[in-house]
């Protein structure tokens, strides 16, 4: 059972995170767009996404841990009322 997001997920998240970002908008001043077309502007935009996907990517890892031991501490809690009842 997959849960959380896959590493896949995970590096389309940063791509599409970047393109957001560096994508012109209506409105943007030319100042703006020069600054977002600068090389140092575009490698900070790579390296902050990169870390939101760095941090997401522990989180999901840790998330999905305890989303699969509280399934399981479920599982087991359907089960019990069911064996006492046949043990009746």
């Amino acid at each position: 059972m997959q849960l959380g997001l896959t590493e896949r997920e995970l590096t389309e998240l940063a791509q599409k995170s970047v393109q957001l970002i560096l994508s012109p908008r209506e409105g943007d001043s030319e100042a703006l767009i020069q600054y977002k077309s600068s090389a140092e502007f575009r490698a900070g935009v790579h390296l902050a996404c990169a870390a939101m996907v760095l941090v997401l990517a522990e989180n999901n890892e840790r998330l999905s841990q305890q989303l699969q031991a509280t399934l399981q501490n479920l599982s087991a809690a359907v089960e019990k009322p069911s064996e006492k009842a046949a043990g009746s």
